[in-house]
């Protein structure tokens, strides 16, 4: 293995940043801003990609170092590019077609910052770490799942199952998904989100209802939803499959990371003592016995939810391994695995809050009733008083 020192590797990957001399390896896939809309541009080289590096690349203490000198850069060399482009738009008043221009160079200037990081980040590990830069750089696209909502596995699998504690490697059935998980779901990944980005590209022309851009409508549109139901079709069988090879506790945990979002955006949880109900009753003066029945109450309830998002992550695998026309089908009358499951937790919820109340004596039931209703749901728009009408707009 080569070895350099901090300064040696520092200096040379810093004159690599200027030559313009091509890789010795190819780049393993598209960059993070072939791939992102333009109002993400800054996202394309995420604060912890030097960590993420060294992990995955076996960096030693020296290479390390320099990952993080080359990430910083590329950080800042980004934020200067955007930093012009937003100025310019604030102190010039340019017009649409400068603006447009002005866009185009971000684009570029950003995929350049992060074409260069990537091959110097490759210049500074040896021949016998090359299959490690390859996981880096698909790890760094998978920077996007924190841009997409509603997929099975919104998050890096990887990441959450290493910050877990979970040796993935010490099972060659865990391992086997895993792999399957980093080189297929890569491949889905990136067609699902330069389908994305197409459609929404797209949508924001100026639609003039000619049969060419229905014909667009139709084809963005088209590619969009098959990309979106391959990679959850994948996701899902991932999941269903990874499940039974962690430990409980991480089950669990994982389970909720993939719907705490989903969950959050409909106004439901799978952790009952962050309810409103909960946290009202539980802010009255109660004795000692009712508070713990409560939070009692809670805990169970946790426990009913969890056991029924296990269950909902093998019932959607199942589904989506059925055909488009049975899925169609079963979507057409609202009877799918998600339409089961969230009916399925509202009457959880709706179970706990009512034996909540019933704990309450009738003054504390009046004292509930006056206090500040937390969490407000938009179909109800009464204002508190002085309240401005953009809370519920």
């Amino acid at each position: 293995m080569r070895t350099r020192s901090i300064s040696v590797v520092v200096a040379a990957v810093a004159c690599l940043a200027w030559a313009a001399s091509a890789p010795a390896t190819a780049q393993s896939g598209p960059l993070l801003a072939e791939l992102v809309e333009l109002r993400r541009i800054r996202g394309i080289i995420p604060a912890d990609s030097a960590r993420e590096f060294a992990v995955l690349a076996g960096a030693t203490p020296d290479q390390a170092a320099a990952a993080k000198s080359l990430v910083e850069a590329a950080r800042l060399d980004l934020s200067r590019a955007v930093n012009r482009h937003l100025r310019m738009i604030r102190d010039e008043q340019p017009s649409s077609e400068r603006i447009d221009a002005s866009e185009r160079r971000v684009v570029e200037s950003a995929a350049e910052v992060e074409r260069r990081m990537l091959t110097d980040l490759r210049s500074v590990l040896d021949d016998a770490q090359a299959g490690g830069m390859e996981r880096f750089e698909r790890s760094h696209r998978r920077a996007l799942y924190a841009t997409f909502d509603f997929l099975p596995l919104p998050l890096d699998l990887v990441r959450y199952l290493r910050a877990a504690g979970v040796d993935t490697g010490a099972s060659p059935e865990l391992a086997e998904v895993m792999l399957r998980y980093e080189t297929e779901g890569d491949r889905l990944l990136i067609a699902y989100a330069r389908a994305v980005k197409a459609y929404r590209e797209f949508s924001r022309e100026p639609y003039d209802a000619s049969p060419e851009m229905r014909e667009r409508s139709g084809r963005t549109l088209g590619e969009q939803t098959r990309a979106s139901e391959a990679l959850t079709r994948f996701q899902s069988q991932v999941l269903e499959r990874v499940l039974p090879l962690i430990p409980q506790d991480v089950q669990d945990r994982l389970v909720f990371a993939t719907l705490a979002t989903e969950l959050s955006m409909l106004g439901r949880t799978l952790k009952p003592a962050n309810t409103p109900v909960v946290r009202e009753a539980l802010s009255l003066n109660l004795d000692a016995e009712p508070r713990a029945r409560i939070e009692a109450l809670a805990a169970a309830t946790e426990r009913r939810l969890l056991d029924r998002a296990r269950r909902f992550a093998g019932e959607q695998a199942a589904f989506e391994r059925l055909s488009p026309e049975a899925r169609q089908s079963a979507r057409s009358v609202n009877d799918t695995p998600k339409n089961r499951f969230y009916a399925d937790i509202t009457s959880i919820q709706r179970e706990l809050n009512a034996s909540v109340l019933a704990l309450l004596t009738p003054e504390q039931r009046s004292a509930y009733d006056a206090l500040p209703v937390r969490d407000r749901s938009v179909l109800a728009p009464i204002l508190d008083e002085g309240e401005g009408d953009e809370w519920w707009r």
